[in-house]
């Protein structure tokens, strides 16, 4: 009975199912279709075996001595570390090739004819002995199409270490046209009239090119699209080459030849070993230490937002809006977009709330005054669109729900912030390491500025200040050390520099604070009824560390007789009392609060082209005060507004800034726009009235001029610095493994010593002789971030480095 109560309780056995056989996909028909319906053409040879291969060397053997060839690797994907590579083309007119190393279809034994009846590629430890000695002569001059990835695909999967490119197109379009798309396909379609689709067009995101039909038929020569493709690429990149390098050979650009052939091409060599080293990373600190207290964080934020407006995905705009507007009743702050919950939308509500939140009805009080400040303006916003009414007899429920609504926006933002770090690099990181290297995708010219940048992982958007704990997971090697040498205040150097301006300058050779100069001008405009000098405002923020506590209360007990003494003697109170002392200590920190808040964003507005409302915007203040800001800069800096106005009819003139060195901004669309619409009737009748204002898209030119004669002279400085640098570190023993902005990342070994880090930053500061000079800020540390003293990096000197 029991044997039949177990059979009758157990769960029946499922059938097994006969697996079905799927058929292809839609993309893999379109894909059988197209490879049927594509001709290869006769000079494209596929290369299959020892002889087509002994073929090949031969042509490159001839090439190395009389020409160039372009180069292209294929790969399984994007990640030349971890995707392996599939094959190689070559050309040279008229003339192509193309090896396959890996084919889904691959067999050791097939019968009938390899490459039309079966797939059989070649056995890469061959290819590459073959190839190795040809590919490696510095005679031979290679064009590309995005070098440092093909460098390092060619190294990593085949141990071929190609010698210094001659030529990439995407250098060459940068220096050419920096607006144009710096895609092979649509540049070749432009420039070469050759249509080309992309490869995300033609095979999808999920196809490898592994998977590409491969076999020819001869009598049509269709079917193998793996060969057409491959190699179609490589003969765009050389005749795309060819067509770059006719222009660059007119006089009228031999600034921006000097430029391709000089800095960047000598440069990309640089930037390859460096993607290729890659930059340590502790894993084990990022798993076990950072990330816990990052999700930690985030959980802990999370739960308190939650508490208060529920269950929601807090990265969904879709989802806050409801919760921000009809469950919270915030005002919609943003015209455009009325239920935004963007960086600056909710900049201004919480500006907003903090303003009501601290005194609501003295605030009500003001706006009916018609009283005119940044934070009237900002408070009269917010109560004009309130959903409802502020009665006296809501004030006290509605100045406690204020509260909770700006601590509930601050987490969300702090939420944000903390969950973009720890998605990019806490969670992703380890994941993309195999190594315990990470390798950046660095992209020298990709940006109009000519500024590097970078990705996977983006080094550039990881903040010193929140991501410190990030960044000291990148680490030296054993017996190394990371040094980190920056050029100080590279932009506004160079903006003294051009300027010519006496003020900047003699800041600079003085050792004054411009952002303290910026502000004691902006100051001296918000009250003129109590002016001061550069002098008096550093002395009031002086006053700051040594009498606040941690705080930043001020902290009585550190007050003696003395100072106070010392303060009026100077004429930095009117009375020798305690109580005048304290208030100069807390005017100091309004003085600082305006530097840090107001001067040193409008300095970086003026170098960044920021417009009137974007600082505004920034600052969270009125147009008309943004525009008293950048007007006390003008006012200060007078040598500056000249230099601009200067700039500006060359650039209206000429339609492109020059910067120093060469390189040129084209604001042609810009300038185009602006000289349509002044041709419209309009705008001779708005003329005749003087009426006529500016325009948006002259005033874009002139922003974009202006920045790039600031930014890409600073762009050009590091990336000359860092050729100029290569004997000395060579000598030194080090190599740069990465580029943040202004600063250079250097792997050294532990026992340099401060004196030979100095004798590199002078490379970087006299680099370019700049009027004001160029002052350099060593770190230097096992971990990025971490900064060991002088004395402790010279320590770990032994003997004479020159043995070393």
């Amino acid at each position: 009975m029991d044997d039949v109560k177990d059979i009758l309780e157990s769960k029946p056995k499922k059938a097994r199912k006969k697996p079905v056989k799927k058929g292809p996909t839609k993309k893999e028909l379109q894909i059988m279709e197209l490879a049927n319906n594509t001709v290869l053409p006769d000079h494209y040879i596929t290369v299959w075996t020892e002889s087509d291969l002994d073929e090949l060397c031969e042509w490159l053997s001839k090439l190395s001595k009389l020409g160039k060839v372009a180069i292209d690797t294929e790969t399984m994907g994007l990640d030349w570390w971890k995707d392996e590579i599939v094959g190689i083309s070559f050309y040279a007119p008229h003339r192509g090739y193309y090896i396959p190393l890996k084919h889904k279809d691959h067999v050791e034994e097939g019968a009938g004819e390899v490459g039309v009846d079966y797939v059989k590629c070649l056995d890469k430890t061959l290819v590459a002995s073959r190839l190795k000695p040809l590919l490696e002569r510095y005679s031979l001059k290679t064009i590309w199409h995005n070098y440092c990835f093909d460098w390092c695909a060619l190294k990593k999967w085949l141990g071929i270490v190609m010698p210094p490119a001659y030529f990439d197109t995407i250098e060459g379009q940068s220096l050419l046209d920096e607006n144009e798309d710096k895609q092979l396909k649509p540049l070749a379609e432009k420039y070469l009239r050759v249509p080309a689709d992309t490869y995300s067009k033609i095979f999808g995101s999920r196809t490898t090119f592994d998977t590409v039909p491969i076999l020819l038929n001869p009598a049509t020569r269709t079917g193998n699209l793996s060969a057409y493709y491959a190699t179609k690429d490589t003969e765009l990149t050389y005749k795309l080459a060819e067509f770059q390098e006719k222009h660059l050979n007119m006089p009228h650009l031999s600034k921006i030849k000097s430029l391709m052939f000089n800095i960047s091409m000598p440069f990309l060599d640089i930037v390859k070993e460096a993607t290729y080293d890659g930059v340590r990373t502790d894993v084990e600190y990022l798993v076990g230490e950072v990330s816990p207290k990052l999700h930690a964080g985030l959980d802990e934020l999370e739960a308190k937002i939650k508490a208060v407006i529920g269950d929601i995905n807090l990265n969904s705009p879709a989802q806050l809006a409801p919760v921000f507007y009809d469950k919270l009743q915030l005002p919609k702050m943003n015209k455009k977009k009325p239920n935004s919950t963007d960086k600056k939308t909710m900049a201004k509500l919480m500006t907003g709330l903090r303003i009501f939140t601290a005194d609501l009805e003295g605030t009500l009080k003001r706006i009916e005054a018609g009283e005119q400040s940044d934070e009237i303006y900002y408070a009269k916003l917010f109560k004009d669109n309130l959903p409802y009414f502020l009665k006296p007899d809501m004030y006290d429920k509605a100045r406690e729900y204020f509260k909770m609504c700006l601590d509930l926006l601050q987490n969300i933002t702090t939420y944000r912030k903390q969950s973009k770090l720890t998605s990019a690099f806490a969670d992703s990181l380890p994941t993309k390491l195999d190594d315990d290297r990470i390798h950046p995708n660095f992209k020298p010219s990709h940006a109009v500025t000519w500024r590097m940048s970078c990705a996977n992982p983006n080094f550039q958007n990881l903040p010193s200040k929140d991501g410190g704990m990030i960044r000291r997971a990148f680490i030296a090697d054993e017996g190394r050390l990371l040094a980190s040498i920056d050029a100080s205040q590279q932009e506004l150097r160079w903006l003294a520099h051009l300027s010519k301006d006496p003020v900047l300058l003699d800041a600079f050779a003085t050792g004054k604070d411009i952002h303290s100069i910026t502000a004691t001008s902006i100051y001296n405009r918000l009250h003129p009824e109590k002016q001061v000098t550069y002098e008096d405002f550093q002395a009031y923020r002086g006053l700051i560390d040594k009498f606040t506590d941690a705080d930043g209360g001020v902290d009585s007990s550190k007050i003696t007789n003395a100072d106070i003494a010392t303060l009026y003697d100077e004429k930095l109170i009117v009375e020798p009392t305690e109580e005048a002392f304290v208030e100069a200590v807390d005017f100091g920190k309004y003085l600082d609060f305006i530097r840090s808040a107001k001067a040193k964003a409008t300095n970086f507005s003026v170098v960044y082209g920021t417009t009137q409302m974007g600082l505004a915007d920034n600052l969270l203040v009125t147009a008309e005060a943004a525009e008293g800001y950048i007007n006390a800069f003008y006012d200060t800096y007078k040598g500056v507004a000249r230099w601009m106005t200067v700039e500006r009819k060359k650039i209206l003139k000429t339609k492109f800034a020059e910067s120093y060195g060469g390189k040129k901004r084209r604001l042609y669309p810009e300038i185009g726009l602006w000289e349509r619409d002044k041709s419209y009737r309009h705008w001779d009748k708005k003329l005749q009235r003087g009426e006529l204002g500016s325009h948006w898209a002259l005033d874009s030119a002139y922003r974009q001029g202006i920045n790039s004669l600031i930014q890409t002279p600073s762009a050009y400085q590091i990336k000359k610095a860092s050729i100029d640098m290569q004997p000395l570190l060579k000598e030194l023993d080090c190599k740069i493994i990465l580029w943040v902005h202004d600063e250079q990342i250097l792997d050294v070994p532990e026992n340099i010593g401060m004196d030979n880090l100095r004798r590199i930053a002078d490379v970087l500061c006299n680099t370019i002789q700049l009027d004001c000079g160029m002052k350099s800020d060593i770190e230097v540390g096992r971990r990025w971030s971490q900064k060991m003293s002088d004395d402790e990096v010279d320590s770990l000197r032994e003997g004479d480095f020159s043995e070393c």
